[in-house]
């Protein structure tokens, strides 16, 4: 009896454990189920809903608001370009003060630092173009001289090489006042000499006439305003004497080289009998040398010549203007009549 008591309340209390066991167990599956919750699907490629457990609360989703597009913005016009900046004058480097000897034999004077190279200009201005040179201006040509009605060419620099013999005593006055004339029409860009030639007689007593005179004894003198009244005051001391030799005339006329040569004589027969110096021949040969031509037959200097009062029986003047003149017009004749109409 005492063992079917025992095994009965051991069963009945197995029975109670039970179901106080299963009752906490349900109660716990409750409280377990209270906190699941379904989550929001995401989308997928695929159809099937798709769940999320979580213990966490699920939190307030709220639809976004539906954005309102955006009206585009006209692009910008892209700036100006800036002109460009002056660069920056240089800094001028001060000049130290000099100090005293005491100081400058004992401590060394240190050099001012150099400007470094130009800042560079921004990135953004133009770079400004390169000054344009100015175009080169070639000098105006030289004015045409003329001497007694005989028409030269456009020569920077000029010789009249005038016949100082005893022929010219009569006829000086007019050489001089048309030698003034002519040395009056040259500009400020010519040079002139003037060249008197004689061969000059025995002198009885003091000092004899030169061969030679000269108004510049160092080359050229300049179309200067204020020449004139040099070489005036210079002719009116020539004394005409002796006899005529022009090719002494010609010959220092030409060591200068000029662009051309005035020649100025009288007539031959009233200083010489029938010759110039060593003759014709002789002459023309000594010129050819003197004032050759190229291959072109152009001559360094043009030589134009003027006889006085009657023609020249030798035909030397003329021969001298055909072949080292520059045409017809080389040559002319200045008689008495023409003299006084001057």
């Amino acid at each position: 009896m005492r063992r079917t008591r025992r095994w009965k309340w051991s069963a009945k209390t197995i029975l109670i454990a039970a179901c106080v066991g299963s009752g906490v167990v349900h109660a716990g599956l409750i409280v377990v189920l209270e906190r699941i919750r379904i989550a929001a699907p995401k989308p997928r490629l695929v159809d099937a809903p798709a769940t999320q457990l979580t213990l966490a609360p699920a939190p307030d989703l709220k639809p976004a608001p539906p954005q309102t597009p955006t009206p585009k913005q006209p692009k910008p016009a892209p700036p100006k370009p800036e002109p460009p900046k002056p660069e920056p004058p240089k800094p001028e480097t001060p000049k130290p003060a000099p100090a005293p000897d005491s100081l400058l034999a004992s401590k060394p004077v240190a050099k001012a630092p150099q400007p470094t190279a130009k800042a560079a200009a921004p990135a953004s201005a133009p770079a400004a173009a390169p000054p344009v040179p100015p175009e080169s201006e070639s000098p105006p040509p030289p004015a045409v001289a003329s001497f007694a009605g005989v028409q030269g060419v456009r020569a920077r620099h000029i010789v009249y090489v005038m016949d100082g013999s005893a022929a010219m005593v009569t006829t000086l006055p007019f050489v001089e006042e048309e030698l003034i004339h002519s040395i009056s029409r040259l500009d400020a860009s010519q040079s002139f000499e003037v060249i008197v030639f004689r061969d000059p007689p025995e002198a009885k007593s003091g000092q004899p006439l030169p061969a030679i005179e000269r108004f510049s004894s160092s080359g050229y003198t300049q179309a200067a305003p204020g020449v004139r009244q040099r070489v005036e005051n210079w002719v009116q001391g020539i004394r005409p004497a002796g006899s005529s030799v022009p090719l002494d005339g010609l010959r220092e006329g030409l060591a200068l080289h000029p662009d051309l040569i005035f020649l100025l004589t009288c007539s031959i027969p009233r200083s010489q009998a029938g010759t110039w110096g060593e003759g014709n021949a002789a002459t023309l040969a000594a010129l050819d040398k003197l004032n050759p031509p190229d291959d072109l037959g152009r001559r360094p200097t043009v030589i134009k010549t003027v006889q006085l009062l009657a023609d020249d029986p030798t035909g030397l003047l003329q021969s001298i203007a055909a072949i080292h003149g520059d045409g017809p017009g080389s040559y002319r004749v200045l008689t008495l009549e023409d003299l006084k109409g001057q």
